[in-house]
């Protein structure tokens, strides 16, 4: 809490940049607070990281803009359900590797859950009602959102921020972004779940009459 003051200026620019980081994959769009259904406020996680710049270690605060997805009316009717690879899978995983000479690489997704399906994509591929979440950001937030092209006349009292995909914090965010990502490896890759186990997915090469596991 210290240095909340003592760094405010530092503590805005990543508040800030967090902003930036929601329109840019379009997580959110302004609507009228009037109208709005399923109104949820949100709150700010403040994380001090050491990460290096330039081979130096420097102090960085990194904000996270979270909605209190627990007040979500919506959420106890939501599927949720996002799988990962059982045990098994990572071992069958393992096994292969060490056999066929393969190297195991590890990924990460930088803001994985911004770039899920949207609402529109889900509904259209679910079936389901069009889900309508917005929420509300505190006079601090909404200063620094006007100072986003688009947004320089939001007024908090009047306006909401209605969310266009699931956002951090929403029971459906990992959902929509398994979703997305079997979008790619799939329709877009070409790789194949196996039978028994989904989430694991394979990649074969077709050799005259035979389809061969390549990775």
């Amino acid at each position: 809490p210290v240095e909340m003051q003592s760094e405010s200026a530092r503590v805005k620019e990543a508040m800030h940049k967090e902003l930036l980081t929601w329109v840019k994959y379009e997580c959110f769009t302004r609507h009228p607070r009037l109208s709005a259904k399923n109104i949820i406020d949100t709150r700010w996680v403040m994380k001090w990281k050491w990460v290096k710049v330039n081979g130096k270690r420097v102090r960085e605060i990194r904000a996270r803009l979270t909605v209190r997805g627990f007040k979500d009316v919506q959420g106890q009717d939501l599927s949720a359900f996002a799988g990962t690879a059982s045990r098994a899978a990572q071992r069958l995983l393992t096994s292969e590797a060490v056999l066929r000479g393969w190297d195991i690489v590890s990924a990460d997704v930088p803001k994985a859950f911004f770039q899920g399906i949207s609402y529109a994509d889900l509904a259209e591929q679910s079936g389901e009602p069009l889900r309508e979440v917005s929420f509300t950001v505190p006079p601090a937030t909404a200063a620094e959102l006007r100072k986003i092209p688009g947004y320089e006349t939001f007024d908090e009292r009047k306006e909401v921020l209605r969310c266009t995909k699931p956002g951090t914090g929403l029971r459906d965010a990992p959902k929509c972004f398994s979703l997305k990502l079997r979008r790619v490896t799939v329709d877009e890759a070409g790789f194949t779940p196996l039978a028994l186990e989904g989430e694991l997915e394979v990649l074969y090469e077709d050799r005259g009459d035979s389809r061969v596991l390549t990775c």
